[in-house]
């Protein structure tokens, strides 16, 4: 996560707005799935969710978009949306 993290500031950066400000919400969330049938266990699953959302500010209101692009041109493209 903390790897995520380190390439997000570097993304974060490298945006560009006319917003008076703007921010970005990380979410990763890790799943975990076990099961029976029969009595049998089955094979564990394991899944990741994560995106970000991005929130700015223009003449006092405020936007959101949110993304599971978590690419400087996925970023700045929500950016752009909110």
């Amino acid at each position: 996560m903390f790897e995520a993290f380190a390439t997000l500031k570097q993304h974060f950066a490298a945006l560009h707005s006319d917003a008076e400000h703007w921010s970005l919400r990380y979410v990763r969330e890790d799943h975990q799935h076990l099961a029976m049938r029969k009595l049998v266990a089955e094979p564990p699953r394991f899944s990741r969710d994560q995106g970000a959302m991005l929130s700015v500010r223009v003449a006092g209101v405020e936007a959101y978009a949110a993304t599971s692009d978590l690419s400087r041109q996925g970023l700045q493209a929500a950016l752009q949306r909110a």
